[in-house]
């Protein structure tokens, strides 16, 4: 069952991952990144945690 439900969860990535690469063919990075900024902007789970700061280490990652 886990291992049927993994399958199921790498195909849809990478039919998300392909879909979205269609979108943005042919656009620069910086048009990339303004898309996402956009998406991002009213996206109200985006805007509960975009006041979180996150700090990395190179092996654990602290959010406060």
């Amino acid at each position: 069952m886990k291992s049927e439900n993994t399958v199921k969860a790498v195909e849809m990535m990478r039919k998300i991952r392909d879909q979205i690469a269609g979108e943005e063919k042919g656009l620069s990075w910086e048009e990339r990144q303004e898309k996402r900024r956009r998406e991002l902007e009213n996206d109200l789970l985006w805007k509960r945690f975009q006041d979180r700061l996150v700090f990395q280490t190179p092996s654990k990652t602290f959010t406060g």
